[in-house]
């Protein structure tokens, strides 16, 4: 087996079996978890599942061990081998994202999942380093066989970054943004109104205007502020750019 794959499968098995699935209060790198190790805070999955009744962890070990499976000798066509791997590995990445959203700290994030999924002993919190690990290693799992199918000229260093970088960009820059967005269509009751995503927006801190604003003066909402920094940026990128190029 070659090492890019070796390393895939060592971050997936590191992270189910050696390190806290869960987020920590102090600092992972503290190493405080190593004197608790097994407890319920700090435990890696596979005790997760077998002690603290955390079952849903378990099909990531199912999905690795097919990982491990395919990633071992690739078999027949070869492109239908890659579509295998990637759809291990896409696989992976959305069941873990899945049932991190999907599984609040109360049990069930949604009510409608209560009504056809087995009823929860346990919740969970946010992920830590664990998963963190798993994910990273499922990533570099699907750019392997995105890669063995012939996109990105088979660089497998391109297309795991490349997947990296977008997931970051969805987790760490759209997400938050529409999760924002969505906040703001609720009521204070939690339920969906419009009426109230309207009261937010209309409001005077977002589109307040005032001559004094203009010149540097407080009084400007924040969209007139955004706006006025979206032009400096532009101006000033494009005045760079144009420099750079006749030089």
């Amino acid at each position: 087996m070659k090492a890019y794959r070796v390393v895939a499968l060592v971050l997936c098995a590191a992270g189910l079996l050696l390190v806290p699935w869960y987020a920590l209060q102090d600092s992972f790198f503290a190493f405080k978890w190593v004197k608790s190790f097994g407890s319920k805070d700090f435990a890696p999955a596979l005790v997760q599942i077998t002690q603290h009744g955390r079952g849903w962890l378990a099909p990531l070990f199912a999905l690795t061990i097919a990982a491990a499976l395919f990633l071992a000798k690739p078999w027949g066509d070869i492109k239908q081998w890659a579509k295998a791997v990637a759809f291990v590995g896409i696989a992976g990445v959305l069941y873990l994202l899945a049932q991190g959203f999907a599984i609040s700290g109360q049990g069930y994030a949604f009510d409608s999942l209560k009504a056809f999924l087995p009823s929860l002993t346990a919740g969970q919190f946010g992920m830590g380093a664990g998963a963190l690990l798993v994910a990273f290693g499922f990533v570099l799992i699907a750019a392997d066989g995105i890669a063995s199918m012939g996109y990105f000229r088979g660089d497998r260093f391109v297309a795991s970054s490349l997947i990296i970088v977008m997931a970051a960009v969805v987790l760490f820059v759209f997400f938050p943004v529409l999760r924002v967005l969505w906040a703001g269509l609720l009521d204070s009751s939690g339920a969906l109104s419009f009426a109230a995503f309207w009261d937010r927006f209309a409001t005077r801190k977002i589109w307040a205007l005032t001559p004094a604003c203009l010149w540097g003066g407080s009084g400007c909402g924040v969209a007139w502020n955004t706006l006025w920094l979206a032009l400096l940026c532009a101006a000033g990128t494009t005045f760079l750019g144009l420099v750079l190029a006749l030089i």
